[in-house]
């Protein structure tokens, strides 16, 4: 069992014991920047049981360790535990982001073969479109490709406004064309190539921005907005409609409409 130094200060908490028996990693470094790792056991309220050297720490640092930071500490490990198996799989990973236009234009024909929609369907499809659109329109007025680390507008709220907007473009499609099956294929496609396609981006990102992205890594989600994890400062910058046209984003929108305009010729 390693041992910290008294001058180390603790970057990333040392190996603890949680309720479920899980050990962490620490890492630390020393007022000359040199580091130091160790395996301790915290005392928590449910357990008496420390190593000897626990004491070394501050008191200030074991007083504030509490079951919440147990619960973000194992949340960390199971990022990086994870983050590390993606990193080891990069070239299925890019293989799968390769097939998403393709995998997208078979999804858009099949959507056609199966519909079955009427002119009811392709209206509320159309209505539940509306989102999904406003939110790309939105993101699309904001994002600086590879320029700078966009954490604007819906970026503030979410790290792909863009991806979110497509998810709710293809369940307004679903309800267009009236079809179960279509539903479940769409989720299934969804899952398998976009998510992979989200990770590879979030990787590309840190390693042009480094900790900045960490930063907003941590405070916003990946997909979905969660109440509390933002960065609400930047949330009401105005955008730029120069970048929703920089971006192409109005090839999704005259995209849609053709769509739905062939829906409608079929259902009536």
């Amino acid at each position: 069992m390693g041992r910290l130094r008294r001058d180390a200060t603790v970057r990333c908490i040392p190996m603890i014991r949680s309720s479920s028996g899980r050990r962490l990693p620490v890492i630390a470094t020393t007022a000359d920047g040199s580091a130091t790792s160790g395996s301790w056991i915290f005392p928590f309220p449910t357990s008496s049981r420390r190593s000897s050297g626990a004491s070394l720490l501050p008191r200030k640092r074991l007083h504030r360790l509490g079951r919440g930071h147990l619960m973000n500490l194992e949340r960390t490990m199971t990022r990086s535990t994870w983050r590390r198996w993606l990193l080891a799989h990069l070239g299925v990973l890019r293989i799968v982001r390769r097939m998403r236009i393709p995998g997208s234009m078979i999804l858009f024909i099949l959507f056609l073969i199966e519909a079955q929609p009427t002119p009811a369907s392709v209206l509320g499809g159309a209505l539940l479109a509306l989102p999904g659109l406003g939110l790309r329109a939105w993101a699309a007025r904001h994002l600086r490709k590879d320029r700078v680390l966009t954490t604007t507008g819906p970026y503030a709220y979410t790290r792909n406004p863009l991806y979110l907007g497509s998810f709710l473009l293809g369940l307004a499609l679903v309800v267009a064309c009236r079809s179960e099956w279509l539903l479940v294929w769409f989720l299934v496609f969804f899952a398998s190539v976009y998510v992979p396609t989200m990770i590879l981006e979030a990787e590309h990102l840190r390693t042009l921005f480094g900790a900045t992205f960490e930063v907003y890594e941590r405070r916003v989600p990946l997909f979905f907005p969660r109440p509390g994890r933002c960065f609400c400062a930047s949330a009401n910058v105005g955008g730029e409609w120069a970048l929703y046209v920089e971006n192409r984003e109005y090839r999704v929108l005259l995209g849609y409409g053709l769509v739905l305009a062939i829906l409608w010729a079929k259902a009536v």
